[in-house]
């Protein structure tokens, strides 16, 4: 009996031994290129994983100086395949030195954050 009810037990634990929560291998990063007045802005998202998967994702971009104020948001739902780096927008914008940018990227599934990149430019005074 209890030889049985050990081999009942490995078995179990045998096939439940694989439910530990998968982490996600998903990276998202902002690239910046030019000079102050010509930058491009890129956010992109790697999924780094062995399987598809459904993401949101959020792009905020806040421009601040004396003159304006201005905020930038973009939402939007993509399936990232496996392996795959998808670039998700562009903005070229022109800037000045006594501007401050801040440009940040989340990256959520299942209403949970699994990537998060953020990028500050701070006005010369």
């Amino acid at each position: 009996m209890i030889f049985r009810l050990l081999i009942l037990f490995q078995f179990i634990s045998v096939l439940g031994g694989d439910s530990a929560p998968k982490q996600d291998k998903i990276k998202a990063w902002i690239e910046i290129e030019g000079e102050l007045s010509l930058l491009s802005v890129r956010a992109k998202i790697e999924n780094a994983s062995q399987e598809n998967v459904f993401l949101n994702y959020e792009l905020e971009m806040h421009s601040h100086s004396r003159i304006k104020n201005k905020k930038t948001l973009q939402k939007g739902k993509l399936l990232a395949l496996k392996g795959t780096i998808i670039a998700l927008s562009e903005y070229r914008m022109n800037a000045r030195s006594t501007e401050e940018l801040c440009v940040r990227i989340k990256v959520l599934k299942d209403n949970k954050i699994v990537a998060l990149d953020s990028v500050v430019f701070h006005a010369a005074k």
